[in-house]
This record gives C-alpha cells, structure tokens and sequence, in this order.
C-alpha cells in the first residue's frame, strides 16, 4: 500500500493520491515574524505589491483572538478582524473608509487606498480551526461514525460514513486524524485520506523486491503520480495547490512472519508490527 500526506488546515479546501494512495492535511499562511513595534518594508496592495521605505508603513499592534502576539503562526489559519483593525496617520489620527483584508491562501494583507507615509496599523487575527479541529469537535455528537484508537487517534468508523472530501477534484475519504507519534511531524496532527476509486492494478515492485525505498510503487506514486506527469497525466495530482498540501511523514517498514491465524492477523496486530523494530528486506529479517 502506498501512502502520501496532506497539509493539515485544509479541510475546507479539498482532498487526495492512489489505489491505497494516502493523504494528510494541513495549512501555510503568512508569518508576520517579530511583526509587534516593527515595520514593514513592502505592503502588497489591491493594485500590485509596492515597496516602501521603513518609516512608510508600521504594524504597531498584532492581535490573535484578542490576545497581543508578535507573530503570526506558520501552521495556522487566520482571518482579519476588519472590524475591530485599524490605521491611522502618522499623528495618530484614525484614518477613515480605509478598506484592509487579509488572504490566508495567498499570504496577502491587503490595505486601500494607501494615502500618506508614517500610517500604522493595530491588526486583529481571529485563528480559524484546522481540520483536525473540526473532525475532534465533531466527535462528542456523531460517536456511530467517529471513534479514537488504542493510540489516542481520531478514526471514521462504520460502513458507510460520511467522510467524504474533495481533493484534486476527485473524492476521498478520511480516515481520521492523527498524532505526531504517529506520523513524526512534529506538534501537528494530520489527517488521513484515501482515494475512493482505484487506480487500478499496480505491482508493489516490479523487480519483486521487498525494499519500500527502491519500490516501483514508490517510485511511481512519488514520480508521475505526484507529478501529474506520464502515464497519469490525467489521473495525478493535477495542481500546485493540491501538492502542496502533501505532506512527508515516516513510514513504518515494522513487519511480522505470521499474519494468517486469527489471533494475530488483525488491523490491530498490523499496526504494532509497523511501529516494531522487525522488517523483511528480500525476505531476509532485519531487528534495526
């Protein structure tokens, strides 16, 4: 099976990667690093980005739901309080129908129409909930679909729940929400999607070799697939946005010699031979 991750604070953008390709979720958005009592140097505008000299513009006041921050958080989503922000001139005098806005998918703050040097801005974020967020805070009311593992991970359970999501224009679906212990990304939780159609029948590796690293799938889901090139040209990701939702994890290579009893052939089982320190590399066992 192969597996690929999605950027986390995406859940109200959309989802996807493979027969068993899988995704994680999550969100960029403009760092304002040390921003609190400092100036900015260049201000993209309605009209294009226009550069200015340090005493132009000054952000001399950043608000995240109404606590003073210094910097905007890179992994998190955010929207401009347009109500509560304001401008004023040099002298201290509000500045009025100034009209500001703030693109989280862009990274753009926005301020028209720009009128004398020395303005300053006091500027209020409210976060918005990430995905992960979203599907947690769904939890309390909706446990026939919704149930956290053994491991502290938030899963979509039952036969048929409504977990669907689009990604690359096409539909997947999440199969929940998970720590950094499981996927190394550290202080984020991810969210897990699966293709809903197949991609068809593909060898895990040509050469049939047991070594994920040098896999043909691997090669294949990593190459033409995330690239939208070759021979999926039309079924890969189809844009940047898409792409740069994805997001590197660690994949557990953990195997086992015996998986077909049925007391040591479960979902559960699996799971912990993953995370073991046991693997088969052309059938050879390795403890690492």
């Amino acid at each position: 099976m192969e597996f690929e991750t999605l950027k986390q604070s995406h859940l109200k953008r959309n989802i996807m990667i493979g027969v068993v390709a899988v995704l994680i979720i999550s969100a960029v958005v403009l760092n304002f690093t040390r921003a609190k009592y400092r100036v900015t140097q260049s201000i993209p505008l309605v009209n294009g980005t226009i550069n200015y000299t340090l005493p132009d513009i000054q952000i001399v006041g950043l608000y995240i739901n109404g606590v003073e921050a210094e910097e905007l958080d890179s992994t998190k989503s955010y929207t401009l309080d347009t109500t509560q922000s304001t401008c004023t001139y040099k002298d201290g005098t509000a500045i009025d129908n100034l009209t500001l806005s703030y693109d989280s998918d862009t990274k753009t703050f926005t301020i028209a129409p720009y009128t004398t040097k020395g303005t300053k801005c006091t500027l209020y974020f409210d976060e918005e909930p990430t995905a992960a967020d979203t599907i947690e805070d769904l939890y309390p009311n909706n446990q026939d679909m919704l149930a956290y593992d053994d491991y502290g991970n938030i899963r979509y359970i039952g036969a048929n729940p409504n977990n669907y999501v689009l990604f690359n224009n096409e539909l997947w679906r999440i199969i929940g929400v998970f720590s950094e212990d499981t996927h190394g990304v550290s202080g984020q939780k991810l969210i897990k999607i699966i293709r809903s159609e197949s991609l068809g029948s593909i060898a895990w590796d040509s050469g049939n070799v047991n070594d994920w690293s040098t896999a043909s799938l691997q090669t294949t889901l990593n190459g033409d697939y995330l690239n939208g090139s070759g021979s999926y040209a039309s079924t890969g990701i189809k844009s940047d946005t898409a792409r740069n939702m994805i997001e590197t994890v660690t994949w557990k290579l953990g195997g086992t010699e015996s998986y077909t009893s049925s007391s040591n052939g479960l979902a559960s089982h699996f799971y912990g031979y993953e995370r073991g320190k046991t693997v088969y590399i052309d059938l050879v066992k390795l403890t690492v």
